[in-house]
């Protein structure tokens, strides 16, 4: 489906991630935040309904999963429960996948809660064959 809303903020906490560069060009607000208690309050302070982590590395604290709720959403690159984790994020997922010798691989969206990559499902997608890394 759809999510009737903007894309108001965008936060990373790594000063050159691309998603800030990007956000900046589509004059979105983008900005790196590295501390917690900063980024509840900018969060606070733009009005955040829900939270979309596309590439973001760090642990949610448990504070902003109570806070958000079923109102934070992660895009992890493997069919979960494969390959999920503490160490499994980005193009390393899909590596370590391909060498353990996987036919299939993917990508999950699911709720966060306070197990890494744990909360419930929303959707997954797969794909098939061999990449080159």
């Amino acid at each position: 489906g759809t999510i009737n809303g903007e894309i108001a903020l965008v936060v990373s906490n790594r000063m050159k991630a691309y998603g800030l560069e990007r956000a900046r060009l589509a004059n979105i607000e983008a900005v790196c935040i590295k501390d917690q208690d900063e980024l509840m309050a900018k969060l606070e302070e733009a009005k955040i309904d829900v939270i979309v982590l596309a590439g973001y590395l760090a642990i949610i604290p448990e504070m902003m999963i109570k806070r958000y709720k079923n109102r934070i959403i992660n895009i992890h690159p493997s069919l979960i429960p494969s390959f999920c984790g503490s160490g499994f994020y980005g193009i390393h997922v899909h590596e370590h996948a391909f060498n353990r010798g996987v036919k299939v691989s993917g990508a999950t969206v699911h709720f966060v809660s306070n197990v890494v990559d744990g909360g419930p499902i929303i959707l997954q997608s797969c794909f098939f064959g061999k990449v080159d890394f």
